[in-house]
C-alpha cells in the first residue's frame, strides 16, 4: 500500500474540515495498526475517520469487524474522547503529521497522527504532555513515552505553503548539485511522482541543477496551482488515486485502500477458518482414538465377563471360602498357602483371585 506524502495529507486535511463540530460517538480498533473514530454531526450524519499511522488518514464507508476483546489503546481513546467534539484538524507545517483537537466539558485532548515510517498515534493533554500512544517509541533525541512532553520529529524540509518566489529561487541556488526533481521531492516534501509532474507542467528539465529567474517564476506558478487544486492529480491514466469517477480525494483514498481492507479481511477469515478447521480436525482425531480405545476395552471386558460367567460357581465357592476363612481370623498368608496347590493365587493386602 502507498504511504501518503505531505502534499496528499495537505489535501485530505482540507477535506476533513467537514468534521469540525462533530461529536465522537465511538472509537474502534480493528487491529493493532489502525484506529477508526465514529463521528456524528448534525446535517452531515455519521462519518467514520480511519487513521492508519505511517500510512493514511481519510473518511471511510467500509467498516471492518472488531476483535472480540477491545484493544488497550482504543479502550483509552473511547474513555477519553467519547462525546467530545472535534475543534480542529491541522497538518503540522506541511509535514506528515496531523493533529486533531477534541474538547468537552470534562476536558480537552490532542490526538497526533504521524505518517512517517514507523508512525504512531499519540494522545496528549492540551499542553502536549503524552497520555498514551498506540506504540511507544524511543530515539536518541526523541521519546514517545507516557508523561513525557511530545516532541516533533526533526524537519529539514521547506514549507511550500509559505515559500515565496524569492525564497524558492534562493533554495534552488543552494541545492548543492542535487537535481531539481530531488529538490522538490525531498526539500519541498512533494514526493517523487508529484515532483516529476510539476517539472513537466512548468516545462522544466527535472535533472536541472540550476534555474533562471523566468524558470523559477514558472515553477512557482505551477506549484501554487498544485496546492490550490481541489485534490492532487497527475492528470495521467495511470496516476495514483485519480479517476473520473471520484467526487473527492476522500473517495479516491477510500476506493484505493478499501481494496486492501477487503483483501486483509478475506485473509483474516481464511486464517480463522483454517485455524478452526485444524482445531476441529484435532478434536475429531482425538475422539476417534478414544472411540477405538473404548471399543478395545469393551471387547476385552466382554471376554473377561464371559470367562467369569463360565466359571461362576467355582469362583463363588472360592470367594465364600475366603470370606469364611477371614471371619475365622485366618491370615492372608495361610489362605494363600492352602489355595496355591489348587492353582489359585491370592495377593496379600487385597484379594485377587487368579484362575
Amino acid at each position: 500500500m502507498k504511504q501518503l506524502v505531505s502534499l496528499e495529507i495537505y489535501h485530505i486535511v482540507r477535506e476533513l474540515q467537514v468534521l469540525l463540530g462533530g461529536k465522537v460517538s465511538k472509537v474502534y480498533q480493528p487491529d493493532d495498526k489502525e484506529i477508526v473514530i465514529d463521528f456524528h454531526k448534525t446535517g452531515l450524519g455519521k462519518r467514520l475517520l480511519r487513521i492508519i499511522p505511517g500510512l493514511a488518514i481519510y473518511l471511510t464507508t467500509k467498516k471492518r469487524p472488531n476483535p472480540d476483546a477491545q484493544l488497550g489503546f482504543s479502550k483509552l481513546l473511547r474513555k477519553r474522547l467519547t462525546n467530545t467534539r472535534i475543534e480542529s484538524i491541522t497538518q503540522k507545517d506541511f509535514e506528515r503529521i496531523v493533529e486533531l483537537k477534541f474538547k468537552s466539558k470534562e476536558g480537552s485532548y490532542i490526538l497526533i497522527a504521524e505518517f512517517l515510517p514507523n508512525g504512531t498515534l499519540i494522545l496528549c493533554h492540551p499542553d502536549y504532555k503524552i497520555i498514551s500512544a498506540l506504540e511507544y517509541q524511543k530515539w536518541r533525541d526523541r521519546k514517545l513515552l507516557p508523561n513525557q512532553p511530545y516532541v516533533y520529529p526533526p524537519s529539514k524540509s521547506l514549507n511550500p505553503l509559505d515559500i515565496t518566489e524569492e525564497g524558492l529561487s534562493n533554495a534552488i541556488k543552494d541545492m548543492e548539485r542535487s537535481s531539481l526533481v530531488k529538490f522538490l521531492a525531498i526539500e519541498l516534501s512533494l514526493g517523487g511522482k508529484y515532483s516529476e509532474y510539476l517539472c513537466k507542467e512548468a516545462d522544466l528539465d527535472k535533472d536541472s541543477k540550476s534555474l533562471g529567474a523566468e524558470e523559477v517564476y514558472r515553477l512557482s506558478i505551477k506549484l501554487k496551482e498544485m496546492l490550490a487544486a481541489a485534490y492532487p492529480s497527475l492528470k495521467e491514466d495511470d496516476a495514483f488515486l485519480f479517476s473520473g469517477r471520484i467526487n473527492s480525494f476522500n473517495d479516491a483514498l477510500d476506493e484505493y485502500y478499501g481494496k486492501y481492507i477487503e483483501h486483509e479481511d478475506l485473509q483474516e477469515k481464511e486464517t480463522s477458518y483454517n485455524k478452526k478447521l485444524s482445531q476441529l480436525t484435532n478434536i475429531l482425531k482425538m475422539q476417534k482414538e478414544q472411540l477405538e480405545s473404548a471399543e478395545r476395552s469393551l471387547i476385552e471386558d466382554k471376554k473377561k465377563g464371559d470367562l467369569i460367567y463360565s466359571h461362576y460357581h467355582k469362583i463363588k465357592e472360592i470367594m465364600e471360602a475366603i470370606k469364611l476363612a477371614r471371619s475365622k481370623k485366618i491370615s492372608w498368608q495361610e489362605i494363600a498357602t492352602k489355595l496355591k496347590p489348587n492353582g489359585i493365587d491370592v495377593s496379600e493386602g487385597k484379594f485377587g483371585v487368579e484362575l
